[in-house]
C-alpha cells in the first residue's frame, strides 16, 4: 500500500471551472495497493527457467486518484476519479533494493458533475502505463517492505 502525488493536464475543465468561479487543479493524491512475487521464489519456475527467475517479479496493483471542483457558480460540482487495475513487472536493479517496475492495464475515468438540475456521469476505459523506479528496505522478515517510489503514469481519457 502507497499514497502518490500526482500531476495532471486538465486544460478543458479547468478552463469550464475558471469560468464558473472555481481553480486550476494540476494536481493531487492518490493511493495505490498490490503485491509482488519474485519469480526466484516460485520454486516451478526456479526449476525450468532459473535464468527468468534471477532478478524478476510480477505482481498485481490497483492505483486510484481524485479530485473534485466544488461550490461553483450555478450550483455545479464536478468530481473526477481514475482507477486502474494494472499487471505488474520489476527487475531487481540492485540486490532487491532498487527495482525498475513496469505497470500495464485497464483505467476507468469517471466524472461525475451535478448541477441544481439534476446529475450527470460518464465514465470511459483507456489502457494505461506506469512506469518507475522503487527504493525498498525489508521491515518483517523479507515479507513485508518500507518502499520510496517514483513513477511516471500516462492513462489518457477522452473529451466528457
Amino acid at each position: 500500500m502507497g499514497f502518490s502525488y500526482n500531476t495532471y493536464k486538465l486544460e478543458e475543465l479547468n478552463k469550464f471551472a475558471k469560468a464558473r468561479g472555481g481553480r486550476d487543479i494540476d494536481s493531487g493524491f492518490g493511493i495505490h495497493l498490490g503485491a509482488k512475487r519474485w519469480l526466484d521464489q516460485v520454486d516451478i519456475i526456479q526449476e525450468r527457467v532459473p535464468h527468468l527467475a534471477e532478478n524478476m517479479g510480477i505482481g498485481i496493483e490497483v492505483d486510484y486518484m481524485r479530485i473534485s471542483y466544488k461550490g461553483l457558480y450555478e450550483g455545479i460540482d464536478i468530481g473526477v476519479s481514475n482507477i486502474g487495475l494494472l499487471m505488474t513487472f520489476s527487475y531487481s536493479i540492485w540486490d532487491d533494493v532498487v527495482n525498475a517496475n513496469l505497470g500495464l492495464g485497464p483505467y476507468r475515468a469517471r466524472m461525475r458533475h451535478s448541477y441544481s438540475g439534476g446529475e450527470k456521469k460518464y465514465v470511459e476505459y483507456t489502457p494505461g502505463v506506469k512506469l518507475g523506479l522503487e527504493v525498498g528496505v525489508p521491515i518483517i522478515f523479507n515479507k513485508l517492505n518500507l518502499n520510496g517510489r517514483g513513477s511516471y503514469r500516462f492513462a489518457e481519457a477522452g473529451d466528457f
